[in-house]
C-alpha cells in the first residue's frame, strides 16, 4: 500500500508541475512615446515584483523604478533625471534584505558637476528618495558603470570605466556604504591610452570583492579579474591570455558555494563571436577553462550557479541563417551536463534566451525572445528538467513585437518575466507577466515515510513552527533550511546528538511567505527532506 502511494504522489507532482497559468500583465507606457525597457528586477522579502530600467523622454532616457504587488498593481513608481536635464542610462539594481532599492547608472549631472558620471541612487520600501550620490572620475568627460551588486552587510558596489584621457579609461570599482559613504574607489589601467572597462563585481561570505572587465594589450584584450579585500587593498590579479585580435569581454560573474569565481564573457574570433567559462579558487588560481564554439555566432547573455555548483548559461547560437535558444551547463569540474538548441515556432526563426536561473530540484527556467509563426517576436518562457527536457512552455504574445529581458521566481515558485513590449510601431512599454503552478516545486528527495520521524507542526505556519525528529543511534547532526530556489536560509545543530527525539524552533519572521524545505543530515549525508509553508 505504502509503494502505491509513493507512486501516486510521484504521479500526481509531476501532473500539477506541468501545469502554469498566466496570473497577470502589468504595462508602464512610460510618457507615452519612445521607447521603454527594463535591465533588472527582483523580488523583495514581501513577494513584491520590482522593476528597474530607462524610459523614454523629450531630453532623453530617464531611470524609472516599479514595485508592484504580488497581485500585478503599481504601488509606486519613480523616474530619475538628471541635474543635467539630458542623458540618464540605468545598468543595475539591487535590493538589501529590508527591501530597500538601489539603482546605478550613467547620468548628464551638467557640465558644472562634471559631465557624465556614475549616479546612484537609494530608494527606501516606499519609493523616496534615501540618497544621491555621483562619481565623477574625470571632470567634464563621460564615466559609466555596468555592474553592480550588494553583500550582506548591505554595501553596494559598483564596476564600470572611468575616462582618463580621450581614448584611455580604467577599469573602476567603488564601494559605497547603505547610507551612502563612499569607503573607497579604485582603477586598473593596462596600458597607457588603451581601453579597459569593468563588468561585473562580487563578494565572498569575508566581504572580498571580485571585478571583472577586460583590458587592451598590444595584441587585442584580455580578460581581467581582481580580487580586493574588504578595505579596498588589491590582492591579486589574473588576465587570461587572448589569441591574437581577440575582443574578450566578459559579462557576468558569480560566486559557487565552494568560494570559487566563476566569469564568462565572449571572444570575437576570425569574425565569429564565441564565448568562454572560466572558473578560478579564491586565490586566484584558474581551475578551467572552456570555450563554446557552435560554429558561427554564439553569445552568453545568462549566468546561474546552482546549489551543487553547477554552472547554467543561456544565450544564442546562430545556425545556418537563423539563431536558436542556447542552454549549456557545466558541472563544477566543467563537465558539459547539458547543451541544447530550441528554436521558435517557425523553423527559420531568429530567437534568443536572455535570462536562466534553476530551482531546488535542478529544474531549469529560461526566458527571451522567440519568433512566432505570424513572424513577430514572442516573450518566450520555459521550464525544463534536469535532463533538458520541456515541462511547458509559454509564450506572451501580442500583435506587436516583445523581448524578455528580466526573469524571477518568488517562494511559491510563481514567475516573473519582464521584457520591452512594442504597444504601438516605434514606441515600447516595459511589460511584466506573472505565471502561478499549481503547486509549488517539490524536492528532489522527499519521503514522506522515513525512518527519522522528520516533521514540522504547525504546517502551514506563522511565523514559527517546530522541526521534530528521531536519532536511533548517536550522530553528527545538520538540519538545513533553504527557499524554493535552494538559498540556504539557516543551519541548525550541526553536532553530536545521542540517540532519542530532538526538536527545534525554526522562526521565519523575517522571511516572506512562500515553500521551504528543511533537510535532516546525518554524518554529512543526506537522510529526508520535507517541505513546510509560510503563510502571512
Amino acid at each position: 500500500m505504502k509503494k502505491i502511494i509513493i507512486i501516486f504522489l510521484i504521479l500526481t507532482a509531476k501532473f500539477l508541475s506541468a501545469q502554469v497559468t498566466q496570473e497577470w500583465v502589468a504595462t508602464y507606457p512610460g510618457t507615452g512615446s519612445g521607447y521603454n525597457f527594463p535591465k533588472k528586477s527582483a523580488i523583495d522579502k514581501d513577494g513584491n515584483f520590482i522593476v528597474a530600467g530607462n524610459s523614454d523622454s523629450t531630453h532623453g532616457y530617464d531611470y524609472i523604478v516599479l514595485k508592484y504587488s504580488p497581485s500585478g498593481n503599481l504601488i509606486w513608481k519613480q523616474r530619475y533625471n538628471g541635474t543635467g536635464n539630458s542623458y540618464d542610462y540605468l545598468i543595475g539594481m539591487v535590493l538589501d534584505d529590508s527591501g530597500n532599492v538601489y539603482v546605478t547608472g550613467e547620468s548628464d549631472d551638467g557640465a558644472a558637476l562634471g559631465g557624465i558620471n556614475w549616479v546612484t541612487i537609494k530608494y527606501n520600501t516606499n519609493g523616496q528618495m534615501k540618497w544621491k550620490r555621483s562619481l565623477n572620475w574625470t571632470a567634464n568627460n563621460t564615466d559609466e558603470p555596468f555592474g553592480m551588486n550588494i553583500d550582506k552587510d548591505r554595501n553596494i558596489y559598483m564596476v564600470g570605466f572611468g575616462r582618463v584621457t580621450g581614448t584611455e579609461r580604467a577599469l573602476v570599482t567603488m564601494k559605497y556604504s547603505s547610507n551612502g559613504d563612499s569607503i573607497w574607489v579604485n582603477s586598473y589601467t593596462s596600458l597607457s591610452n588603451r581601453s579597459n572597462w569593468g563588468y561585473s563585481v562580487v563578494t565572498d561570505d569575508s566581504l572580498n570583492v571580485y571585478s571583472s572587465g577586460y583590458g587592451a594589450v598590444p595584441t587585442g584584450n584580455e580578460i581581467v579579474t581582481i580580487k580586493y579585500d574588504r578595505k579596498g587593498i588589491q590582492k591579486w590579479i589574473e588576465k587570461f591570455p587572448t589569441y591574437y585580435g581577440d575582443y574578450l569581454r566578459p559579462t557576468f560573474s558569480a560566486f559557487d558555494k565552494e568560494n570559487n569565481l566563476v566569469v564568462v564573457g565572449y571572444s570575437y574570433i576570425s569574425n565569429n563571436y564565441d564565448f568562454v567559462t572560466l572558473k578560478y579558487s579564491s586565490e586566484g588560481n584558474l581551475l578551467w577553462s572552456r570555450y563554446y564554439n557552435g560554429g558561427n555566432l554564439d553569445r552568453a547573455n545568462s549566468l546561474f550557479l546552482d546549489e551543487k555548483s553547477n554552472i547554467l548559461i543561456a544565450g544564442f547560437t546562430y545556425i545556418n541563417t537563423y539563431g536558436d535558444y542556447l542552454i549549456l551547463e557545466y558541472n563544477k569540474y566543467g563537465d558539459t551536463l547539458l547543451l541544447k538548441n530550441i528554436n521558435g515556432e517557425d523553423s527559420g526563426s531568429t530567437d534568443e534566451a536572455f535570462n536562466i536561473m534553476s530551482d531546488i530540484a535542478g529544474n531549469i527556467y529560461v526566458t527571451g525572445a522567440s519568433q512566432s509563426s505570424s513572424f513577430r517576436m514572442d516573450y518566450y518562457t520555459i521550464k525544463l528538467d534536469k535532463h533538458g527536457q520541456i515541462i511547458w512552455s509559454k509564450r506572451y504574445r501580442t500583435p506587436h513585437e516583445n523581448y524578455a529581458y528580466c526573469l524571477n521566481i518568488d517562494s511559491s515558485g510563481n514567475i516573473y518575466i519582464s521584457g520591452e513590449g512594442e504597444l504601438t510601431i516605434g514606441y515600447t512599454g516595459i511589460v511584466s507577466v506573472k505565471y502561478s503552478t499549481i503547486t509549488g516545486i517539490l524536492s528532489k528527495i522527499i519521503n514522506e515515510f522515513g525512518t527519522y520521524d522528520l516533521y514540522n507542526y504547525p504546517n502551514p505556519f506563522n511565523p514559527s513552527t517546530i522541526i521534530n525528529y528521531k536519532l536511533k543511534t548517536s550522530a553528527n547532526v545538520e538540519l538545513k533550511v533553504v527557499d524554493i530556489r535552494g538559498n540556504e536560509i539557516k543551519t541548525f545543530v550541526n553536532r553530536i546528538q545521542d540517540a532519542g527525539r530532538h526538536s527545534i524552533v525554526f522562526d521565519g519572521i523575517n522571511l516572506s511567505s512562500g515553500i521551504y524545505f528543511y533537510s535532516l543530515f546525518i554524518d554529512k549525508n543526506l537522510k529526508e527532506t520535507k517541505r513546510m509553508l509560510l503563510i502571512k
